[in-house]
């Protein structure tokens, strides 16, 4: 198949975080005040006119009662999905003119924005299922004691998470994350600009277009730098709030196998039951700045942002965990493995069987052992299959999903900020940054 790319970006700033990490030197704190001020604008999608798939946004929030729409679907040029602007017809029908869905619009069509409820807190997870843990008075600290995390988080409001729907006419496509593919801290983006909502409208009407070759680490971190963070006041160098970007994670799985094409474009999840509707095996999740990593002190205003242009620590030095870091108590890695693991707290590691009482389980007393890291993270994009988000879906019974002219496949996005992130725990009492998706058909 001839390789196409499409433009899956931020036309503004996707999302303006301002994440109030309180900060607590000796009770150490991962996750922000649930309250925590933020903004978020400009998500799109746009495609071609050579291309050879089609695409569309399935989704729900509470503009839409609930209830899952999907977008038609586009490949003309210059056809733009604005995810503030989410065009959605009644009565939509599959190619074969049999299928049906959108039929609980109340109108003949509608435009929805996704971002309307969206208040981003730092959550943690596998990329499948993300929740927060029960946190201790005022946040400071995981409650390891409880024996529940709390899933009440609903997706577009405390996430993004939308599934991507892919069609072509030929079975044998497969859609890539390309060398294109960004996350970019605002202060990268343009570092005179102070004003956020100008930056968002200069994105927006093109006069500011974010490229992969805008990553900076001289604006991330220096004697100077737009919007500096209050945890480096006393180092040598001050790094910006915008370092945040090194806690983002975007996570993608495909559905499991479904029954027919009714079901097919039906089929939703919520963060309560997406591991009984995804496939675990076909979860990618990208850290898209593991060129970065925050190492904390007992200091709170004397914290030092490490990069890899630092090359005589990055990949030759040990992390100096603080006492207080449970989660990564007597481990010995460097800043560069650090920065590209995805570590997160482990809902299945907090229980273990009662040694005095077979058959019992406790609450784990080993900390530590309550996390998990994934090994097979995206960090380097390059051309190839390790960064394949979605292929050709199937029925249960391994046919593909056809409508008599196009092949489909369908699979979750999920957009969070890791609390468990070092760029997440205390140090970001804000920060902005803006991505986007390079998708190639292969």
């Amino acid at each position: 198949m001839k390789q196409t790319r499409h433009s899956l970006m931020a036309k503004g700033i996707m999302v303006l975080l301002s994440l109030l990490i309180l900060a607590f030197v000796i009770s150490f704190a991962w996750f922000a005040d649930p309250d925590s001020p933020v903004t978020a604008s400009g998500l799109s999608l746009t495609t071609k006119s050579d291309a050879d798939f089609q695409m569309a946004i399935g989704f729900s929030n509470s503009d839409t009662s609930g209830n899952y729409y999907i977008t038609d679907f586009t490949d003309s040029e210059n056809t733009k999905i604005d995810f503030e602007n989410l065009h959605v017809t009644k009565n939509a029908k599959l190619a074969n003119n049999v299928t049906t869905y959108n039929t609980t619009l109340s109108t003949d069509t509608a435009t929805y924005n996704l971002l309307s409820d969206f208040k981003p807190i730092d959550l943690t997870g596998d990329g499948i299922t993300l929740f927060r843990p029960e946190m201790t008075f005022k946040n400071r600290s995981i409650n390891f004691s409880a024996a529940t995390v709390d899933k009440s988080i609903v997706d577009n409001k405390q996430f993004i998470s939308f599934d991507l729907y892919i069609r072509s006419t030929s079975q044998a496509y497969a859609i890539a994350l390309d060398s294109g593919s960004y996350v970019l801290a605002a202060c990268e983006v343009d570092n005179t600009q102070s004003n956020m909502e100008t930056l968002d409208a200069q994105i927006a009407n093109g006069t500011k277009v974010p490229t992969v070759s805008m990553k900076d680490h001289s604006k991330l971190v220096n004697t100077t730098v737009l919007r500096p963070s209050k945890y480096s006041e006393n180092s040598s160098k001050h790094f910006s709030e915008d370092c945040v970007i090194g806690a983002v994670r975007i996570s993608f799985a495909q559905y499991n196998p479904v029954t027919n094409l009714a079901d097919f474009v039906s089929t939703k999840v919520t963060p309560a039951d997406a591991a009984t509707k995804l496939d675990a095996d076909t979860r990618k999740v990208w850290i898209p700045r593991s060129d970065i990593y925050l190492q904390d002190t007992q200091n709170a205003d004397d914290w030092t942002l490490v990069t890899s242009s630092d090359t005589n620590v990055w990949s030759s030095t040990d992390v100096t965990f603080q006492s207080t870091d449970e989660m990564n108590y007597g481990r010995s890695v460097t800043y560069k493995d650090a920065a590209a693991e995805h570590r997160y707290y482990d809902e299945s590691k907090m229980f273990i069987e009662d040694p005095q009482n077979p058959g019992q389980q406790i609450l784990n007393p080993n900390i530590a052992a309550r996390f998990s890291t994934i090994d097979d993270v995206i960090t380097d994009i390059a051309e190839g299959d390790d960064n394949i988000i979605v292929e050709a879906a199937s029925l249960s019974d391994n046919n593909p999903v056809f409508d008599g002219t196009y092949y489909y496949g369908k699979c979750r996005i999920n957009l969070w900020v890791e609390g468990c992130d070092a760029e997440a725990r205390r140090a970001i009492d804000g920060g902005s940054f803006v991505f986007g998706f390079d998708l190639s058909g292969r």
